[in-house]
């Protein structure tokens, strides 16, 4: 009797692990999509490649990419590329 218990509250928090990492992971799709939804209302313009290369690093292959844009007349050039808490 005593076996089973254990077997059933072994069975209760192996399943309450996943449950709480999917959730978890299912928070954060959610932030990042919204952190993107955003830039649909942002106004559009056309860029120029400046620059672009792959490299190496500690994180495996990373693409580098620096681009310019005009906006109202003035001219901007940027790296940056994607959203999340490695903002490229």
């Amino acid at each position: 009797m005593i076996g089973k218990l254990c077997g059933r509250l072994f069975v209760t928090a192996f399943l309450g692990v996943f449950v709480a990492v999917g959730w978890g992971l299912a928070f954060q799709a959610y932030q990042e999509g919204q952190a993107g939804s955003g830039s649909l209302s942002w106004p559009t313009a056309d860029a120029t490649v400046v620059a672009s290369e792959v490299g190496e690093t500690d994180r495996g292959w990373q693409p580098h990419v620096v681009y310019s844009y005009v906006h109202e007349g003035e001219q901007f050039v940027s790296e940056r590329y994607s959203f999340g808490k490695d903002d490229r």
